[in-house]
Order: structure tokens, then C-alpha cells, then sequence
């Protein structure tokens, strides 16, 4: 993968889609925080993934923005096809191309017909955008092939930040869908709890479900513990969001984010 060069040429958005490349994936010196929860997530999803799957795997990266993943994952061996709604992201993410077996697609993942049944589909921080998120699980279980995985990660409603209702308090009300398929659609409509999502998930077909929780406040620099950065490597912060984020009395209310791993239920369709 490479760091595309800047063109003043390009537009305001993919100027946009530049800058956070930047911050996340490039230079730590800006925003550090941001750089290493961004890096340790992708850093888990990555590690699980090849645990679970063979190179030549075929992998859908649901939302993929810049194509991080995607294209990490097309460059150790795997057959990846990048999806986002938004053309300045695909755009952006051809930009930082440079080897493997990768597809790029434009489009709303709920409406393209894919001929293809995929080993793994991955949809992190997605779902949180999406007014109707039985329909998407639905779609992806249909697309997977028998015993195939789904790795989902988004926002934790039980994060002590969140702000956002969770997913069953709305549930049944008239959600306004005029942004969230734009290409500014960066409106979370709600963040789900971990028992929520555990629900959906299992009654959508899915089994072996895994849950997981990530970045707790201190690696997201939240709660004014950016400072932290300035004082102690990166590796005492690491540490001790590992311990924050696995252990059963704080995990649940100190991780932003939910993860979740499971298998396609073939006796579902």
C-alpha cells in the first residue's frame, strides 16, 4: 500500500478523505490517539482473520472507506472485493493500490446483486449508519457461503460516552433516511448494546457468534486522557487498554466499540 501524493486538483472530499488517511493510517505525530485506536483495530480484525482463513479466500469489505483492510488483506494473499457507497473513497482507495487480487466497488451494498458467495464479510462501522439494520444482516447471511464468517464491529451503547439511543429504544420509529446513503451520511442513528446485537445477530442465522470489545477511553485519547500520549510509549498504553478492555468489570462500559465474529447457520437461508 502506498501514501498517495496530495493534488490540489482533487475535490473538497477526497481532500477530506486524505487528511483522515493521514492522521490514521500515516503520521502518529498528529493525532496520536487517533492513529493508535485506528491502528489497533484494524491490528485485531487483521489477526483474526488470518487465524480463521486460508490465502485465496474470498473476502467483501462492506464500507470499506479508504480501503485499509481491503487492501492490506489483497496484499497477503487474499481475493477481496472493496465496497463503499461513496465514489471519493474507492477513488481515494485506488490511489493507495500497489499489489493483489482486489475489486473495487461503487455502490449501496443493499442493492448490488453479487454473483458471488464470499468466505468472510466484514462490516466495520457500518451498521450504526443504516436505518434498517435486519435488512443488512439479512443480506449479508444470504451472500456467505455455508459456514462462512461475519466480522462486524461498531459503536458500544454501553460505552460510558455514548450519547446515542440504543438500537431497541428506537425501534418502531420513523427514522429520516435523506442523508444516510449520501455521500455525507456520517449520522449515527444509534449505537447498539452488546445484548442488542447479540440478538439480531442470532436471530438473523447466524451461530458461533464471539463477542469482543475494543479501544477503551485511554487508547481513544476520550474522558481528556490525550495527554497520556505525551507521557508514557505507546506499548504502557497498549497495555493497559488490553487489560481494560478484557476484563469483565470494565469492558462493557470503558470499549468504544463491539466486536463481534460468527458463522453462517447453513440450516438458515
Amino acid at each position: 500500500m502506498k501514501k498517495p501524493d496530495f493534488s490540489p486538483d482533487w475535490d473538497d472530499e477526497i481532500k477530506r478523505v486524505y487528511q483522515h488517511d493521514i492522521e490514521e493510517f500515516w503520521e502518529p505525530e498528529i493525532a496520536p490517539s487517533v492513529y493508535n485506536a485506528y491502528h489497533r483495530r484494524n491490528e485485531v480484525i487483521l489477526n483474526i482473520i488470518r487465524n480463521l482463513l486460508p490465502k485465496n479466500s474470498l473476502i467483501l469489505d462492506i464500507g470499506c472507506a479508504q480501503g485499509t483492510l481491503s487492501l492490506i488483506l489483497a496484499e497477503e494473499g487474499y481475493n477481496v472485493f472493496a465496497n463503499d457507497i461513496r465514489e471519493s473513497f474507492i477513488e481515494y482507495a485506488k490511489l493507495r493500490y500497489e499489489k493483489g487480487n482486489i475489486k473495487f466497488i461503487v455502490g449501496n451494498f443493499e442493492e448490488i446483486e453479487f454473483k458471488e458467495k464470499f468466505d468472510l464479510i466484514i462490516g466495520t462501522e457500518i451498521i450504526e449508519h443504516l436505518p434498517e439494520p435486519f435488512r443488512f444482516i439479512r443480506k449479508v447471511q444470504n451472500i456467505l457461503k455455508e459456514n462462512g464468517y461475519f466480522i462486524l464491529t461498531t459503536p458500544n451503547g454501553r460505552y460510558i460516552r455514548n450519547k446515542n439511543p440504543s438500537y431497541f429504544e428506537i425501534k418502531g420509529k420513523k427514522i429520516d433516511k435523506k442523508y444516510i446513503y449520501s455521500a455525507d451520511g456520517d449520522m449515527h442513528y444509534f449505537a447498539f448494546k452488546p445484548f442488542e446485537l447479540i440478538r439480531i445477530i442470532n436471530y438473523c442465522g447466524f451461530k458461533d457468534l464471539k463477542i469482543g470489545f475494543l479501544n477503551s477511553f485511554i487508547i481513544c485519547g476520550h474522558m481528556k486522557t490525550a495527554f497520556l500520549y505525551r507521557l508514557f510509549p505507546v506499548r504502557f498504553i497498549n497495555f493497559i487498554d488490553k487489560i481494560m478492555t478484557n476484563s469483565s468489570f470494565t469492558r462493557e462500559i470503558f470499549s468504544e466499540t463491539i466486536l463481534i465474529v460468527c458463522r453462517k447457520n447453513t440450516f438458515q437461508e
